[in-house]
């Protein structure tokens, strides 16, 4: 019977009717049950109905995590102590593999730069000590980029020497102005006293005692010279001289020539902006007593109108004048001032008068009759042979015509009374301490210092001023330096070997080549890359780039003799006596220095005369550029501690000397864009035509600030035009540099001798900084950066007239126009939130 079932079964299943499914578990050869020993267990049978309603066909179920669990107990045999102590180990392994998956994803990048070796030289921890003093890298540079660049500015400079006595607002370049001079102070001081009589260092030294000695002077001596210096211009109406013989032209002549004083209209040589671009007389509106025209809008009630007019009311009584009268002169020049400011600002609302214009000057006196123009001219420069023929540049012909017409409508007396006051306020600063008083209270006002700066740093300035290439020579070469022969162990000596050496060690030259050639390569394929200028204007700047040069320092034909400097100040004679009798033997330099523009100076006349500009007009850089020569001057104190050297990081060295080399070569792509349209023959110049980018771009940058931007100079508007393109340029150039380090690329025309490798300057290494190691160079470049606009943000009422005093915008508006137009910077922070806005480019 057991046989007929089990062929029965077999057929059955040969049919396909049934099917038993077997677990795979069931199956596995390690999972066998044990055969029984027993008949009953062998006997055993199954039953297996004919239905397939019956007996149905198992379905295929899904596992669950407990069905695993009980399998894996199953097969390892665990008994229920051990299976505690597996369940603690299976979930501590899912705990540590989700840790670990995690730590994967989120791990930091290791970037390159971050496994570099520290830099622990003397200059790495200078820099780095720099940087760190101003900036509080603790904060989030994304979110609060002005503190986490010059946080801590504020509190270094509260205990600053220098602390309250500040004209108007402290920043990087005031502190490094401060640090300079000091240094300048300490170098005069330390200066031999007896050598020869004629020597440059002898008149630095002389002159600064000189102005040290004001504060001992007493009245007498001042007045002295400025009754002498008004007997000469035929007396002062207020003071009760007569005016019967008075003649305008004839004093007016006087003035401008033997005091250097330039009411209604001044006179100066600057470079033609046509080619060749040699020396040419400018002929532009005259000065006025406050430093803004735009002062002279104000109410009478305004706190620096009401200062003003009591320093002219305080002069007139120090002068001997009534109280009354002294008051009523006061409101006659200031009314005086405003008729002629209220008369240019109307002549310029027209922006289709022609300006920059090259004229004969016989057509000029034709059209400023009352001005005798060429008799000024004349008298200043009496070995140029000007005549009406002469060719001159006139900066706004109407306002010199309009200038004219003030002149021939006033009357005598407020003419005497200008002209006179005109000069009184050049003297005011050194006659005596009363008058200085009552100037001091003035620019407390304008300004907001609590207490002037100290003698030392007063007089130090002036002689800087003065004769800055006389004190940058003797800086620059010591050797030049006369001992005197008895005091051979002077510790002066010591001193000045001493800086000779340090200035030695510091073999810089070729480093800054590099940064300068590899930024006007940059510029240049800038220029070649626009296609929104013509292909003959592309052609002309690029041309002039390729051609440019860089002069580092004073030439070595002037640096390494005295005979050079001495002669250069021949014509400046510091006086003993008087001292307000500088002031003429200085504009007498002036003049000759001046008149030497328009002769045939020597290449070396020609960079010192631009390094060391004699003009107070002319801003006084580290680094410029001469038009004529096509030439970029950069001075030696631009490469010493604590701006560069060559050994600081390349970010911060690129973020100082590289950007002033962008700033300096953009005004200079500017001067050969208008070069070009000259050549060119173009229309007329005018406002509109000559400054149409500058003033859109500007509406662009300034859609959020809180200035009133209609009265904004456009000198304002020019600087931060230039700031801006400036600080973009900085950053692809500094990309590109460190591009051509990696892959060992050289800077084409850079004059760099071929044994001067990347690895000459430790280029290659990319060392981290001390107390820096966080950053990239990149993100270090952009941290010094963004520092040279660190300032004193104390809010004062200065930040809302510096755009007029200084055509220039507080440092902090500045940084916050940068931030937000300039995406190079907040990209290299990795900053993504930022609101960019899209302005126009320079190139």
């Amino acid at each position: 019977m057991a046989e007929e079932a089990n062929e029965e079964m077999k057929s059955t299943n040969a049919t396909g009717k049934y099917t038993k499914k077997y677990d795979p578990e069931e199956i596995s050869p390690l999972k066998q049950p044990k055969q029984a020993t027993n008949a009953t267990n062998q006997d055993t049978s199954v039953t297996v109905s004919d239905s397939p309603e019956a007996n149905p066909p198992k379905k295929k179920t899904k596992y669950k995590i407990t069905d695993h669990y009980e399998n894996a107990i199953a097969q390892l045999e665990l008994n229920k102590r051990s299976q505690t102590v597996f369940l603690c180990l299976l979930i501590l392994c899912i705990i540590l593999a989700i840790a670990l998956i995690g730590m994967i994803i989120f791990w930091p990048k290791i970037y390159d730069y971050m496994t570099a070796e520290v830099c622990v030289e003397k200059e790495c921890l200078d820099a780095s000590s720099q940087i760190l003093r101003w900036s509080n890298i603790s904060l989030d540079p994304c979110k609060e980029p002005f503190e986490w660049s010059c946080g801590k500015f504020d509190k270094e400079f509260q205990h600053h020497k220098f602390h309250g006595m500040q004209r108007g607002e402290w920043n990087f370049n005031s502190h490094l102005e401060y640090e300079e001079i000091s240094n300048i102070h300490s170098f005069i001081s330390k200066l031999p006293k007896d050598t020869v009589s004629y020597s440059a260092q002898v008149k630095m030294k002389v002159l600064h005692k000189n102005c040290m000695n004001l504060e001992s002077s007493d009245d007498i001596e001042g007045m002295t010279t400025v009754n002498k210096a008004i007997a000469n211009l035929d007396g002062f109406w207020i003071l009760g001289d007569s005016l019967l013989v008075w003649d305008f032209r004839k004093q007016f002549i006087k003035l401008q020539s033997e005091y250097g004083v330039s009411p209604f209209v001044r006179i100066r040589v600057e470079n033609r902006k046509s080619p060749p671009h040699d020396g040419i007389i400018v002929i532009d509106e005259g000065e006025v007593s406050l430093p803004s025209k735009m002062f002279y809008r104000l109410g009478p009630r305004n706190e620096i109108i009401e200062g003003f007019k009591i320093l002219l009311r305080d002069v007139a009584i120090l002068m001997g004048v009534v109280h009354d009268r002294a008051k009523q002169f006061a409101e006659d020049i200031f009314n005086y001032e405003k008729r002629i400011v209220n008369t240019i600002n109307v002549t310029q609302q027209n922006d289709d008068r022609e300006i920059n214009r090259e004229i004969t000057l016989g057509s000029v006196m034709k059209i400023a009759p009352s001005l005798p123009l060429l008799d000024i001219i004349t008298t200043l420069y009496p070995n140029s042979r000007v005549t009406e023929n002469t060719i001159v540049l006139v900066k706004d012909l109407e306002v010199l015509r309009s200038m004219s017409i003030v002149v021939s409508t006033t009357d005598i007396q407020v003419l005497n009374m200008y002209l006179i006051w005109s000069l009184i306020r050049r003297y005011l600063p050194f006659i005596s301490r009363d008058y200085r008083i009552a100037l001091e209270e003035f620019e407390r006002k304008l300004y907001g210092f609590r207490e002037p700066p100290p003698k030392w740093y007063f007089c130090t300035k002036l002689v800087r001023d003065w004769m800055y290439f006389g004190v940058d020579i003797l800086q620059e070469n010591p050797q030049l330096i006369v001992l005197h022969q008895k005091d051979t162990t002077h510790e002066s000596k010591v001193f000045f070997s001493e800086q000779f050496r340090v200035d030695q060690d510091n073999n810089s030259d070729e480093l800054v080549k590099l940064i300068f050639f590899h930024i006007r390569n940059e510029l240049k394929a800038s220029v070649n890359d626009d296609g929104r200028i013509t292909d003959s204007l592309r052609s002309y700047i690029s041309d002039r780039l390729s051609a440019i040069s860089l002069q580092i320092g004073i030439p070595d034909d002037a640096a390494h003799t005295d005979e050079f400097v001495n002669h250069y100040y021949e014509d400046f004679t510091p006086q003993r006596l008087y001292f307000l009798n500088n002031l003429r033997y200085r504009w007498k330099f002036i003049k000759a220095r001046m008149e030497l523009r328009l002769s045939n100076q020597t290449r070396t006349e020609k960079l010192i005369d631009a390094l060391y500009s004699v003009s107070d007009d002319e801003e006084r850089k580290f680094v410029q550029f001469h038009p004529e020569l096509n030439t970029v001057v950069v001075s030696r104190r631009a490469l010493r501690r604590p701006y560069f050297h060559q050994n600081y990081p390349l970010s911060v060295n690129f973020a100082r000397i590289g950007r002033d080399f962008i700033e300096v070569v953009v005004q200079a792509i500017k001067f050969h864009q208008e070069s070009h349209k000259r050549l060119q023959n173009a229309t007329r110049t005018t406002p509109t035509t000559e400054n149409k980018v500058i003033r859109d771009t500007f509406k662009c940058f300034t859609k959020n600030t809180p200035f009133d931007t209609t009265s904004v100079p456009i000198e304002a508007k020019t600087k931060l035009y230039v700031e801006v393109e400036s600080n973009r340029i900085l950053l692809r150039a500094f990309k590109s540099f460190l591009k051509s380090i990696d892959h060992n690329h050289p800077i084409y025309d850079s004059t760099v001798p071929d044994t001067v490798t990347y690895d000459s300057f430790g280029l290659r290494q990319r060392l981290r900084q001390p107390g820096l190691r966080i950053f990239s160079e990149e993100e270090l470049l952009v941290l010094a950066q963004l520092q040279r606009y660190c300032v004193l943000n104390e809010g004062s009422a200065y930040d809302r007239i510096k755009i007029f005093m200084e055509a220039e915008f507080p440092r902090k508006e500045i940084f916050d126009i940068l931030w937000h137009n300039v995406p190079e910077l907040s990209n290299a922070l990795s900053c993504d939130n930022v609101d960019i806005k899209e302005c126009r480019d320079v190139l």
